[in-house]
């Protein structure tokens, strides 16, 4: 999706509709899915202590 946006971009042709909308749409998504979506083992919300990180 960047690239044809940004091949778009270069080559001066006017923007789609669908750059303002589904850009960000997909930005916004994969933001959310990091945010909610995310493994609490790989990314632990509390902070870590020393010897948690070493034993991890």
């Amino acid at each position: 999706m960047f690239g044809l946006a940004e091949l778009g971009h270069a080559l001066r042709y006017p923007l789609s509709l669908w750059t303002w909308f589904m850009l960000p749409g997909a930005l916004t998504a994969i933001g959310l899915l990091v945010l909610f979506g995310n493994d609490h083992g790989a990314w632990p919300i509390r902070s870590l202590d020393v010897l948690d990180t070493v034993r991890s």
